[in-house]
């Protein structure tokens, strides 16, 4: 898909979080986003991530931002909530601290600056075992769709660049 090369960065620390258990929420004022007449929709992704867990050998971190992924486990005995998207995986290094890595980031279609941000965390090792964060920070990008590909997709989308187009002298 294609996107506006200039892209908003959401950094939430574990702190500010509301919630509780495995689910958490941040609000975001709406003067986070660098211009928040970008269009209806983006793909948003997360670029940094480095958590604290109790007894977790890895953690997947799912969003209910996300338009376009669901969660597979059809048949299942204990179902995780499909209402909620994979974002990324934060794996287990030598030193067993949580790491970030991802060769290519997980891209979920999502409405455009919101103004809440939920995040749920889950074992990696068992996926389905809520988990409980003791503290963290993570950067979610979000790059917006350019305003004929929105349209393409059949969102209504009213475009105003951030800068004006340069005018001949």
């Amino acid at each position: 898909m294609n996107t506006s090369p200039i892209c908003d960065y959401v950094t939430l620390y574990m702190g500010d979080a509301t919630g509780s258990n495995y689910l958490y929420s941040w609000s975001v004022p709406p003067n986070s986003y660098y211009n928040k007449d970008k269009g209806l929709m983006c793909l948003v992704s997360l670029v940094q991530a480095d958590a604290e867990v109790v007894n977790a050998n890895g953690l997947v971190i799912s969003t209910d931002l996300g338009q376009n992924h669901l969660i597979a486990d059809e048949g299942a005995a204990n179902k995780l909530n499909n209402a909620y998207s994979t974002l990324g995986v934060l794996g287990v290094n030598a030193t067993t601290e949580l790491v970030y890595m991802s060769p290519e980031p997980i891209k979920l279609l999502a409405t455009a600056n919101p103004q809440t941000i939920r995040l749920a965390f889950n074992s990696a090792e068992t996926a389905k075992t809520k988990t409980t964060m003791t503290d963290g920070v993570f950067v979610l990008k979000f790059e917006y769709l350019i305003p004929e590909v929105s349209k393409e997709l059949g969102y209504k989308a009213e475009y105003k660049p951030a800068f004006p187009e340069p005018k001949n002298f």
